[in-house]
């Protein structure tokens, strides 16, 4: 029963249900309250660590924690310039479509951005070039990955 109908409950046997029998449900009544609080205590330390995870999820992206294949394509487009995703595939010996994810995940951190399109020893051209950003080369330049 909800808190709201116990106390409707209770007024409306004011002066009709004896004393000890209203003072027992304001007992319920006070024990319900209380678990309640405790559980929004609880709730409310929740709040704050989840808070305080999201606040380091949002910090900028040269303090980000990238993982390993994310730091080899940094340091890879640093040593050339610019690669494109099939490059970085073939030099770093992963799949074309893992390559391309975290391809997707360092442009979304601005680490990396779109350079052109890559020209072939015959002239054609296909596939996009990427390069570091600001972002990119400073990050590079910060944790060492040169």
């Amino acid at each position: 029963m909800s808190l709201v109908k116990l106390i409707d409950g209770l007024i409306n046997d004011i002066g009709i249900k004896s004393e000890a029998t209203i003072k027992g449900r304001l007992t319920k009544v006070r024990q319900k309250i209380e678990e309640q609080e405790a559980r929004l205590k609880d709730l409310k330390a929740k709040i704050v660590k989840l808070e305080a995870q999201v606040k380091k999820k949002k910090l900028a992206p040269n303090q980000r924690v990238l993982n390993e294949a994310h730091v080899q394509i940094l340091k890879l487009i640093s040593k050339h310039e610019a690669l494109t995703v099939r490059q970085i595939s073939n030099e770093l010996c992963i799949w074309y479509t893992a390559a391309e994810h975290h391809k997707n995940v360092l442009r979304r951190f601005g680490m990396i951005e779109s350079a052109g399109e890559y020209v072939d020893e015959i002239g054609d051209t296909g596939e996009a070039l990427f390069k570091l950003t600001e972002k990119g080369v400073a990050c590079v330049a910060e944790h060492g990955l040169e």
